[in-house]
């Protein structure tokens, strides 16, 4: 389970090596990690009804032109990070690295979306 080369590309790199009669030694043993994005999607069984019968809003996958796991950079902090969720009238940021919450209440028009995408993208490790 470890993230090395050792662990997951050791065979598909002999198959190759094998056949093109390459190098003795892999030359590049760094891993690019991806892991899907799995939006919590509204989930009206949890919620009890409001005083007038009406169960309220749990939010969804899209707000505001965004739609949860796309890229987005920040204008005025620079910072590229992918849509985690919304709040009433704000957007929450998440690490592309750890998935992680980085920014919270992020106005919409000091975003700019660069992407749709259902996975975060990793690190090289």
């Amino acid at each position: 389970m470890a993230s090395v080369f050792e662990a997951h590309c050791v065979d598909s790199w002999v198959l190759a090596n094998q056949y093109t009669g390459g190098h003795i030694v892999p030359d590049f043993i760094k891993l690019f990690l991806i892991s899907p994005i799995q939006p919590i999607r509204r989930q009206l069984h949890k919620q009890q009804f409001a005083t007038n019968g009406i169960r309220g809003n749990a939010g969804g996958t899209r707000k505001f032109g965004f739609k949860k796991g796309s890229l987005v950079k920040h204008k005025r902090l620079g910072t590229i990070a992918y849509v985690g969720g919304f709040n009433v009238d704000k957007l929450i940021l998440n690490s592309l690295t750890t998935g992680k919450r980085v920014h919270d209440k992020v106005n919409p028009k000091m975003c700019i979306t660069f992407s749709y995408g259902s996975f975060r993208h990793g690190q090289l490790a």
